[in-house]
């Protein structure tokens, strides 16, 4: 999914989400444009790790 729909699925901002990549706590993918990509496994991942 695409960094707009990624932070809408964690309910933060793109300022945040890009925060959160910055610090580790996401890794997306990059498409051969160079875009980034998120998995829905990823997310859940995070949002699992982060409510504890």
């Amino acid at each position: 999914m695409t960094a707009k729909e990624a932070a809408k699925y964690l309910r933060v901002s793109m300022f945040t989400l890009g925060k959160m990549e910055s610090k580790g706590d996401l890794e997306p993918f990059r498409t051969p444009g160079g875009h980034r990509r998120y998995n829905l496994e990823m997310l859940n991942k995070y949002l699992n790790s982060s409510r504890k």
